[in-house]
């Protein structure tokens, strides 16, 4: 598997990837959680956030194999610019337009 390269990414339409997400992509992906210190309008922000920046992949599903990685890296899922740790996960990659 490739880690993701959002500045050189060529794709086809199964092409699979490494994602590297915060913990609360990983809890929603893994289960269906939204932290429960979040109000409404904070979850759906997020879930907007979610669907923004990982339109494009498919199947994404935390390995939860491994240590986290703290990282200042955004989220490749969410988007989030916080520090914190980073997850691997699995997805798969539709043609994204423009790619070299």
């Amino acid at each position: 598997m490739n880690y993701l390269s959002h500045a050189k990414l060529k794709a086809t339409e199964t092409d699979p990837v490494i994602l590297a997400i915060c913990s609360d992509c990983l809890l929603f992906l893994a289960n269906g959680d939204l932290p429960p210190e979040n109000t409404e309008e904070q979850d759906r922000q997020y879930l907007d956030r979610l669907a923004k920046h990982s339109k494009g992949f498919f199947n994404i599903s935390p390995t939860c194999s491994g240590d986290p990685s703290f990282s200042w890296t955004p989220c490749e899922t969410c988007g989030s610019r916080l520090g914190g740790d980073r997850h691997d996960a699995n997805a798969l990659i539709e043609t994204i337009e423009g790619a070299d």
